[in-house]
């Protein structure tokens, strides 16, 4: 796995490396900083190299809308899918590892939340394929479809990272704000559950001796992390929710009522 990821994670660097340089020749960026005094040409690549990762495996796991489900608790936790191998966990594991690289130089970055889920994403990658293929079917939308959530979350990033962005592109930053919630609900908040059901019930047949098991401490230990990350993922449902439903409400106060506008028209009569 580590070596069919070095090569992809040597590609993403050199995005990183051509993007700096691009904004570095753009002379009203130079003086741009980030929050700790970061260069801005460093953060827009981080942002441009992680988006790219994002982008390769969302498009790869757009494969699972329209894959046949296997019959079998066994064939969707067991089978080895040459196609995710290639397209989805080593493009994943060169994502993560350049985003971890960059985590620890940017101290914009450094948040010990990043940093631990991308850890336990990258351990979840290698038990998918040692000591033998695991949940594979799965992975083409855990790890690959559900990451179309997280592209317009890379220009939301960019313009908390770097508010003259968010200033120079206001209409952009809320396009991609609303673009996002919209992803989110759908992929995180409706999708991802109702995968998870059906992982939780094969894993389960699995430990209960009902499928062949090849590793009880692989399949517990997936089944605890996709509990942490799913409890994750509906705590940041329901913030998003809320904020939904504050714009939703200030954009109908804000609103003429009815009655206002009325009263405006006879006013003109």
């Amino acid at each position: 796995m580590l070596s069919a990821a070095a090569p992809l994670m040597l590609w993403l660097l050199l995005l990183f490396a051509a993007t700096v340089c691009v904004v570095e020749s753009r002379p009203r960026w130079r003086s741009a900083r980030g929050a700790h005094g970061t260069r801005a040409s460093l953060l827009v690549g981080y942002q441009v190299c992680t988006v790219a990762g994002n982008l390769y495996l969302a498009v790869a796991g757009c494969a699972w809308f329209g894959a046949e489900v296997p019959a079998t608790a066994a064939d969707r936790l067991y089978s080895d899918l040459p196609y995710v191998r290639k397209h989805v966990l080593a493009p994943l594991v060169a994502h993560l590892a350049s985003d971890l690289l960059l985590y620890l130089s940017l101290p914009e970055l450094r948040q010990p939340a990043l940093i631990a889920h991308h850890l336990l994403t990258g351990a979840l990658a290698q038990l998918a394929t040692h000591p033998v293929p695991y949940t594979h079917h799965y992975i083409l939308f855990f790890a690959g479809a559900a990451e179309l959530s997280n592209l317009p979350l890379g220009w939301i990033e960019l313009c908390k990272l770097l508010p003259p962005v968010r200033a120079a592109s206001p209409g952009g930053y809320s396009a991609a704000r609303a673009v996002f919630a919209a992803s989110f609900v759908t992929l995180r908040l409706l999708l991802w559950p109702a995968v998870t059901v059906r992982f939780w019930s094969d894993s389960l047949l699995a430990l209960r001796g009902d499928v062949a098991c090849a590793s009880r401490g692989a399949t517990s230990f997936y089944l605890a992390s996709n509990a942490v990350l799913t409890a994750m993922q509906l705590g940041w449902g329901v913030i998003i929710c809320r904020r939904i439903a504050a714009a939703a409400s200030a954009a109908a106060s804000a609103a003429p009522s009815l009655e206002h506008r009325t009263a405006q028209l006879r006013k003109l009569e």
